[in-house]
This record gives structure tokens, C-alpha cells and sequence, in this order.
């Protein structure tokens, strides 16, 4: 996959290796559609705090296509997540990782995914553990 900038410190400076079933995502996301996935999360989540003590947290990782979106030559391959969407409908249970990843990739932070993989890096990993702190001791302003 071509991209426009230098993300990465691999030697391919102008690729970014991505999991093949990211492709997949687009149908799947089109399929099932946003109500349908509020409707499953809502299930999930009664069943999780039932008890009354218990919360729960819906952290999604973005797929590296939604993170590096805007870095992504090919326009047809961007905002195919309705991550952001899915996100905004939930605000009490979804931390918003794809809004502080992609912030920090859009700061020229290399690296925030792993260059020839498709997870973290340790920069990722500790942007994703500052920003669940932060929804656990501040759910209301994400």
C-alpha cells in the first residue's frame, strides 16, 4: 500500500504493510451497520454492569487503514471505518484511541504503528494506556 509521508522508520519509507482482512472490514462495517452494532454492544454491556459494580469499556483498536487514513494515497481506501461514528454513539463506553492515535500520527509521530506490522508500537501502546486512564477518571469529557 502506497502512502504520502515518511510514518514509519522502516527502509520502505513509502509503504505501509497492512492486514489483508482490514480490506474485509469495509463490507463487514456496511454489512452489520451502525444501529445493529449499538444493538449488540447495549447487550453486551447490560450483561457486563448487571451486577451494578462492574463497568464496562468498549476499547477498539483501529485498524492501521483508520489510523493513517489521511496518509493513505488511494481515496477510496479512506474513512471506510465507521469507527468514528460507532464511537461518537457510545461516548460513555468507547474511549476514543482512534482520535489520539491519529492525532499523533498526524503530529509526525513515527512509528505509532509497528513499521512491518500491523499492531503498536510501544508509542502506540502508551498512547492507547494514557487515553483508557483518562476515560476511566474522566468518562464524561471524551
Amino acid at each position: 500500500m502506497r502512502v504520502l509521508m515518511a510514518a514509519f522508520s522502516s527502509v520502505n519509507k513509502r509503504s505501509m504493510l497492512v492486514y489483508k482482512d482490514d480490506f474485509r472490514k469495509i463490507e463487514w462495517w456496511r454489512d452489520m451497520g451502525l444501529r445493529e452494532m449499538g444493538c449488540r454492544i447495549e447487550r453486551m454491556r447490560n450483561q457486563v454492569e448487571a451486577n451494578g459494580h462492574t463497568r464496562f469499556v468498549l476499547m477498539v483498536a483501529p485498524d492501521k487503514l483508520t489510523a493513517y487514513a489521511d496518509f493513505i494515497r488511494d481515496k477510496e481506501l479512506r474513512n471506510i471505518s465507521l469507527l468514528s461514528e460507532l464511537a461518537s454513539h457510545l461516548p460513555e463506553v468507547v474511549p476514543r484511541l482512534d482520535l489520539t492515535l491519529v492525532s499523533a500520527i498526524r503530529r509526525r509521530e513515527q512509528d505509532v504503528y509497528m513499521p512491518n506490522d500491523t499492531h503498536w508500537s510501544s508509542t502506540g501502546y502508551q498512547i492507547a494506556a494514557e487515553t483508557l486512564l483518562d476515560f476511566l477518571h474522566h468518562p464524561t469529557t471524551q
